[in-house]
């Protein structure tokens, strides 16, 4: 759930676009940023997207943070990837007892569900 969360907040997505998305639209590369070989995030955001204007869908990239910020989401992502061996059709988050894709809607239950837990 944190990782999909945060996915969402990095991203600009509305958490039902991160139910949404596949594997294979999430990839950690290694580039050059500023002059240094650091890990790249790419984020394939769907051309359905509501917040992609023109509908003709684009990649957001975020780079690794350099210090030990728990809050760097491409240690978070590779982190994720390697605990959850997925092939590129299916989707990044999947229900983790009946398993298969996630509805729309469970994404913001389980925001909810959260929530509600911190008070």
């Amino acid at each position: 759930d944190g990782m999909m969360f945060m996915l969402s907040f990095f991203a600009l997505l509305r958490v039902s676009e991160a139910t949404r998305m596949l594997r294979s639209e999430v990839t950690i590369e290694r580039e050059v940023v500023n002059g240094k070989a650091t890990r790249v995030l790419s984020v394939h955001v769907n051309r359905q997207s509501k917040n992609d204007t023109k509908r003709a869908g684009h990649v957001r990239k975020f780079a690794e943070k350099s210090d030990d910020s728990r809050y760097c989401i491409v240690r978070h992502m590779a982190g994720y990837l390697k605990d959850t061996v997925l092939p590129g059709d299916r989707h990044l988050f999947e229900k983790t007892v009946l398993g298969g894709p996630m509805s729309v809607d469970t994404g913001r239950g389980r925001l909810k569900h959260w929530l509600k837990l911190m008070g």
